[in-house]
Order: structure tokens, then sequence, then C-alpha cells
């Protein structure tokens, strides 16, 4: 059975291609996706499909099929850039197609006229290349994982079940039933609140002033059942869990809420969802956001929010400007 990577690991690799042929898929030598043994954890590679009208396709393709969620960056010859942001990777992940690097076509002599290259350049598979492919692979983790870990099988039957709670959670003017070993084993923070509680108080219950009702009843569904219910289709209050889980330190949760909120990027919250990622350090949303303000540059860069937020907070700008650089260049 496959192990876990490692979440958010990035796997870098340099692959070269010295023949090509017109029309077919040419496939790089494997590499492992992770350091340990490959009947663990398997491999991935790239392939380059040259066509007949001077393009070439790219794709890049783990040899097995459990889907995993991650972003995937190819730099070809070190001119033309691409990125993408992929949440179902099963096993190919297909590029765009690109014009073919000039030092790579060659005037046709051919001498039929019916030959729509005929004097002029194209790309010709009858001598040898030298494409250099950069690939650096972001690793979030397994689809299965994510959404639904074993862990959580049977707690669930437990979840405001007042049957051996040994402890109430006080949010507002709402009290809500837990267990202590629930509550602790996945957040350190509540394990020293509670902890505190019983040796300086003697209490078995923990107040959550600043938390909303509905925030804590998503939070204690997750931490019982391993899944979101409302959450799923409400940004706004999926938004107040992910900072919940930050604060918290629940980190399942929070790559849990990232995941789901990296979905729901549009042109109208992928800024405030990028300074939230910063703001509360998720290299999942991070790299998400970033992933699609690139690959929409053309309609992000002209909204007034986009440079209100390189003048707040230009750090955080400062690599996708490059990323802007490097493709602006190659276009």
């Amino acid at each position: 059975m496959m192990e876990s990577l490692t979440a958010h690991k990035i796997i870098t690799k340099n692959f070269s291609f010295l023949k090509l042929y017109l029309n077919q898929w040419v496939n790089s030598e494997k590499s492992l996706l992770d350091d340990k043994s490959i009947d663990s954890f398997g491999e991935f590679y790239i392939s380059v499909l040259p066509t007949d009208n001077n393009k070439l396709n790219f794709r890049v393709t783990k040899t097995f099929t459990r889907s995993a969620i991650a972003t995937i960056e190819l730099e070809i010859e070190n001119l033309k850039w691409m990125i993408k942001d992929i949440s179902d990777w099963k096993d190919v992940c297909d590029f765009d197609i690109i014009s073919c690097p000039v030092h790579f076509l060659q005037v046709c002599y051919s001498d039929d006229k019916r030959c729509p290259y005929s004097g002029r350049p194209k790309l010709c598979q009858y001598r040898n290349f030298n494409l250099n492919i950069s690939c650096k692979i972001i690793w979030y983790g397994f689809v299965d994982e994510l959404n639904s870990p074993n862990l959580y099988e049977h707690t669930g039957n437990y979840l405001f079940n007042t049957e051996f709670s040994d402890i109430v959670i006080k949010v507002q003017d709402k009290k809500f039933p837990a267990h202590k070993i629930i509550l602790a084993s996945q957040s350190r923070v509540f394990e020293g609140m509670i902890l505190t509680n019983i040796m300086k108080f003697g209490e078995n219950s923990i107040c959550l002033p600043d938390m909303k009702v509905e925030v804590a009843n998503e939070l204690l569904t997750f931490l019982y059942h391993g899944k979101l219910v409302k959450a799923i289709d409400d940004n706004d209050l999926l938004m107040e869990l992910f900072k919940t889980a930050t604060t918290y330190r629940i980190d399942a949760l929070k790559d849990k809420c990232a995941m789901i909120l990296g979905v729901n990027l549009n042109i109208d919250n992928v800024l405030r969802l990028l300074e939230m990622s910063e703001t509360y350090n998720s290299v999942i949303l991070k790299q998400r956001a970033m992933t699609f303000i690139i690959n929409n540059r053309d309609k992000i860069i002209i909204l007034s929010d986009f440079r209100k937020l390189c003048k707040r907070n230009p750090e955080l700008m400062f690599g996708i400007l490059e990323k802007f650089k490097t493709i602006i260049h190659n276009v």
C-alpha cells in the first residue's frame, strides 16, 4: 500500500530531450516523487509532442493513479514558463501548447510545392535537439487522505453526545458537550487550555468568547467527523474556520479549508485570499492563489485592488511580479 508523501513537499528535477519525433510523444527518464523506495512512492516523468505546425505539447505523468493535489511548474529552455494547479491529479497533467523555440527550426528545402513549409522555417525531426525542461512539483497531499481520514470512523458517534463527555465548551450562550481526548489530540492549544483550567481552577470547561456559534459547530463537526458540512457551500464561514484553525493550531482543518478555498478562487476573492494566506501562513492557499493570479494576469493586474495590494504588501507581490516578468518576456 502506498504511503503518504510529505505535505507541502517540493520536488524539483531537470529533464533533457536529445531526440524528438514529429507527432509522437517522447518521454523523459523517470524520477522519484520522493527519496524513499520506488515501490512505496512511485515516479513521474515529462513527455513532449512536437507537431508539424511548429508547436510543442507537454505533459507531466505520475506512475500511480491515486488522486493527488499539487501545483506543477515547467520552465522550457529558460524561455517559456508555465504553471498549473491541479486538484485531481490521477496520472496525466497536460499543459498548454507553445511555439517551438526558434533555434530548433530550420529552413525547409522540400521540392514538393504542396509542402506548406517549403522555403520557410520548420521543425525537422532529422536533427539532434537539446531541449531542456525544469520541473517543480509542489505536493499538497492525496485527495482521499484530505477528505476521509480513517481517524474519524467512529468518533463521529459522540459529537454533541453527553455520553462519556468530560468537558463543556462555552461559546456565547451555547454549551457544547465534548471530550478532552478528542480536543487535546488534535489541538495543542486546546490541550493547554484544558490542563490550565483543571490545574488552576478545577473546571471541566473552556470558554471561547471570540468564537461564533456556527463556527464552533462546524469546528466540532470536523474534530469528530473529519469533514465539513455547512462551510463547504459558505465561503464566509469557511474563511472564519480557516482563521480559527490557525489560532488553535489544528493543521488538518487549516489545510482542508485552504484546499476548498483554493478550489473556489475567482477574480473577486483571489487577492483577499492571497493576503489571508500570508497573514495565516498557509503554503497551500498562497501557492494556489498565486497560480490563479498568474494564469489570469490580464484580468487581475488592471484591478485597483491589485495596485493597492502591491503598495500595501510589496514583499508578498514581489514573487508574482517576478513571474509576470518572465512570462511577459516570452510572450
